[in-house]
């Protein structure tokens, strides 16, 4: 599995995983409950980990650790260490820098660089901490604070083992779950204050109010401690003077008058938060609860109940921008995400929309979610819908196709769930497109198969290579040793005769080897490859002269009509061989008294803008049916065909031809008719 591959499946995997632990921790009420469930979620997705989860009290200059996971036999061996349970562990904050509280409350996975002796604030001494760190084959610490309140930091604590790291993705997880972890806790203290405030309203109505007065025309009349205690105003400086003092604003006063006085005179009962100004200056947000005394006649006064919701409100306001972090996440997030009722869509981010080549989301929402699945898929895809309303389980991640508004197909990774959304049960869909990882999946199998021939070719290549270099040995080693058993008994032409056979055999020997070599060097890319400016026709002269004897030995013509200063560009080595071969096939299968010519022709500029020269090789020799001239170049098909004069050749030459032809940028091909001669063309560069 490629990387990319391993990495998109990973995140998939994390995401799934924290989508799951958000929707386990939506249903915790208690904060051991979510701490537990964090711990639980850390510790399946990564086992080999240490976690501890504690909390931070500046204010009380005090850390207290509340759960670990992952420590299993070597808890007792570490509390022997320190000498106490763990779980009794607790740090007085006598040294607490400010740098130490940010990297414990910024939200962000922080490695700690000097372990669990910079980690325990330098209580715990070093040869313990050291100790522990060996104990548990600690390699990596890991810290990440999540606000909890103005007074409390909750504090994630992971030790790595030796070997083991985090990835990109892992990071994003751990800090995707912190983000849900802190607004799970703050949901939960919110809920929990809110629970508090709402009894505390009920004991004072029923029994002895927070905040309570009376008032005749908006003027102090009597007011308990709590009031006092509230506005920081003593009883004596409050009675007989208008409400207005605790109004920051004429404005407020004015509202608070207004709207409190209609709601009196429809319902008898009036509820309006405000907020009000205390002796100090500060400002508090009041909930203030009143009733006339006789509601068809304010003039007898009205009494009203004060209830301080500032610390409510603040909890409020980190809530919402809780929610909004949490939101955010969802829009920005890479993987499409989509919540349909009963099919019929409700919400998209941004992902899907870009993913399904819409402009916004409007555009997606109130459609079918159905019809954006490829028809031959749909009954799949609602299976997988009904399945999971009947089981109340996700359902198994599965690969959907989907048409996009253009009519493009994608395929995407699909993982659904259940949740609570707007007040109702509605389907959470994942998204993950994979069109270009499977694209590659198949490259990747086309790209085997065909190595898989090429090595089958090599193979049959060296099994004829093997075969072809056997016979001319055998004819050197049996000529040679009639000469040197039987000398003789033969005549001097008989004699010469065996000469000119071991000679030939061992120049065509020499020959293949030369090629072979060649040959393997191009495919272990060890054939130094030095394109330069060439004079084509100097060098097509300087092999006429190396095959003259060659040509003569048969009468044959050898004459080159390549212009002077025709320049390519190219390696003059491999054009050498190039030449070379192809000159000498020539003469190998020319008529005796026949014409080997060489040629040139300019291509016109080419679509990758450049400008060719063809090189032509022609004869008037024997020829060749088209059959073997479309195997001519193939390593599995070598062409093995004897000369004019019984001259052994291979095939393996124009193999050759064909790998440094390539090599320069060129192509090779021949055309040839039985009888009427071959001739090879190749193109190269134009200097």
């Amino acid at each position: 599995m490629d990387r990319k591959n391993e990495m998109d499946e990973t995140g998939s995997e994390l995401f799934k995983a924290i989508g799951e632990a958000a929707l386990r921790l939506e249903k915790a009420t208690t904060e051991g409950e979510i701490i537990r469930e964090v711990a639980e979620t850390l510790h399946r997705q990564y086992p080999q980990v240490y976690l501890v989860i504690s909390v931070i009290t500046p204010q009380a200059n005090h850390y207290k650790i509340l759960g670990l996971k992952g420590f299993g036999k070597l808890q007792k061996r570490i509390e022997s260490l320190l000498g106490m349970n763990i779980l009794d562990v607790e740090f007085p904050f006598n040294t607490i820098t400010g740098n130490h509280l940010n990297l414990n409350s910024n939200g962000r996975l922080n490695p700690v660089s000097g372990g669990v002796h910079a980690l325990a604030l330098k209580i715990i001494p070093k040869k313990v901490s050291k100790a522990i760190e060996q104990l548990m084959g600690i390699d990596t610490v890991y810290t990440m604070g999540m606000v909890l309140d103005k007074a409390n930091f909750g504090n994630l604590s992971l030790f790595l083992r030796h070997g083991f790291a985090f990835s990109q993705p892992d990071i994003h997880f751990i800090e995707n779950l912190g983000i849900i972890l802190t607004i799970a806790l703050q949901k939960t203290r919110a809920n929990l204050q809110l629970n508090q405030d709402s009894e505390r309203i009920k004991r004072i109505l029923e029994v002895v109010p927070d905040g309570i007065g009376f008032l005749i025309d908006r003027v102090f009349q009597d007011v308990n401690e709590r009031v006092c205690e509230i506005t920081g105003y003593t009883k004596s400086e409050l009675l007989g003077q208008s409400a207005r003092i605790l109004y920051p604003t004429e404005e407020e006063y004015n509202r608070v008058g207004t709207v409190k006085y209609t709601i009196l005179r429809e319902t008898g009962t009036g509820e309006i938060e405000t907020i009000w100004k205390c002796k100090d200056g500060s400002l508090k947000h009041i909930l203030v609860r009143s009733a006339a005394i006789n509601p068809s006649d304010f003039s007898e006064g009205v009494i009203f109940t004060a209830l301080d919701i500032t610390k409510r409100k603040e909890i409020e306001a980190n809530l919402s921008e809780s929610e909004d972090r949490y939101r955010k996440l969802v829009e920005y997030s890479p993987l499409a995400i989509m919540i349909h009722n009963k099919g019929m869509i409700e919400f998209v981010n941004q992902a899907a929309v870009i993913l399904l080549e819409y402009e916004t989301p409007d555009q997606l929402i109130g459609k079918n979610a159905l019809e954006l699945v490829h028809p031959e898929d749909r009954q799949r895809a609602m299976d997988r819908i009904e399945l999971m309303v009947r089981t109340r389980l996700p359902v198994p991640i599965a690969e959907e196709r989907l048409i996009t508004r253009t009519g493009k197909e994608i395929i995407l990774q699909i993982a659904g769930n259940l949740i609570h959304y707007q007040g109702e049960q509605k389907t959470l869909v994942f998204g993950l497109d994979i069109t270009e990882l499977q694209r590659a999946e198949k490259e990747i199998s086309r790209y085997s198969t065909e190595l898989e021939e090429i090595n089958v070719a090599k193979d049959k290549f060296f099994s004829i290579i093997a075969h072809d270099l056997k016979g001319p040995f055998n004819s050197i080693l049996g000529f040679s040793d009639i000469l040197f058993t039987e000398y003789d008994e033969y005549s001097d032409e008989e004699r010469k005769h065996f000469i000119k056979n071991i000679a030939s055999s061992a120049q065509n020997t020499y020959r293949l080897l030369e090629n072979l070599l060649e040959w393997s060097r191009a495919q272990t890319n060890r054939l130094e490859f030095k394109p330069e400016p060439l004079e084509l026709s100097s060098v097509i002269n300087e092999n006429i002269l190396l095959h003259r004897s060659q040509a003569e030995a048969k009468d044959i013509h050898l004459f080159s009509a390549v212009e002077f200063n025709t320049r390519v560009l190219a390696d003059e080595n491999m054009v050498k061989t190039i030449i070379r071969n192809l000159l000498s096939n020539a003469i190998k299968f020319s008529r005796k008294r026949g014409n080997v010519r060489i040629m040139e022709r300019h291509l016109p500029l080419q679509q990758s803008g450049k400008e060719l020269i063809e090189v032509l090789v022609k004869d008037d020799g024997v020829g060749m049916p088209q059959n073997v001239v479309e195997q001519l170049f193939r390593i599995d098909q070598m062409v093995k065909t004897t000369g004019t004069d019984n001259e052994k050749g291979t095939g393996l030459g124009l193999i050759l031809c064909r790998e440094l032809v390539v090599r320069n940028g060129g192509t090779i091909w021949a055309e040839s008719e039985p009888g009427k001669g071959s001739t090879f063309h190749f193109t190269l560069p134009k200097a």
